[in-house]
């Protein structure tokens, strides 16, 4: 949400201000790069956590 925030932002500082283009809002790009960006996250952490949820939480107890 704070990413699309400021990407908005900064592009209607540039449109506005650098390329003095009027500005378009787009409600959709907002819900696709939240939801892109959910489903980024929530991916990396299955593929980052995928070796420690293999192991049985009794074999590493007895481990240690």
């Amino acid at each position: 949400l704070v990413g699309a925030i400021a990407a908005s932002a900064i592009a209607y500082i540039l449109s506005a201000y650098l390329f003095h283009l009027p500005y378009h809002f787009s409600f959709w790009m907002w819900v696709i790069g939240i939801m892109s960006g959910g489903l980024g996250v929530g991916l990396a952490g299955i593929i980052g956590t995928r070796a420690v949820i293999k192991h049985s939480p009794l074999l590493i107890l007895r481990q240690t």
